[in-house]
């Protein structure tokens, strides 16, 4: 009876906070969509590679960083295999100009999970920030992974 009511009140407390964009209605930015298919062709360092080229991140994203990315994937994707298609799990709409997209990239072994944060510059939009993460847990919003079930 306890584990019920506390269900109930997760759902009630998580409820609140869900996301209000889900597959039916995901409208990624299009440099998002771009990267993403970058990445079915040469995995997730193409579609980083890709992202990193416009500003902020280009600014941000030294050699030095690049190098820690690349080991850090490289790592993580030994022996998944190639990557096989992508989803894009969520999308929470911060306001008109700012987007947080959650995606899971799925390999021939394995999937890794991606966060975007997305900003529209007066051009166009870009990816500001990324994380990564084979483990769901680490990586999105327990309100996210609740839906996800």
């Amino acid at each position: 009876m306890i584990r019920f009511y506390a269900y109930f009140l997760s759902f009630l407390i998580l409820g609140s906070t869900s996301f209000p964009l889900r597959a039916e209605t995901l409208n990624p930015p299009q440099l998002v969509t771009q990267g993403l298919q970058l990445a079915q062709f040469g995995g997730l360092l193409s579609a980083i590679d890709f992202w990193a080229q416009f500003p902020p991140l280009n600014q941000n994203y030294s050699p030095e960083q690049r190098l820690k990315v690349t080991r850090e994937v490289e790592r993580l994707q030994n022996g998944f295999g190639p990557v096989k298609s992508h989803s894009i799990l969520a999308i929470d709409e911060i306001n008109s100009q700012q987007k947080t997209v959650w995606v899971a990239l799925y390999y021939e072994r394995g999937v890794f999970y991606l966060r975007l944060q997305c900003y529209h510059s007066p051009e166009n939009w870009v990816v500001t920030e990324f994380s990564f993460n084979s483990n769901p847990h680490k990586l999105l919003p327990e309100s996210l992974l609740l839906q996800l079930r």
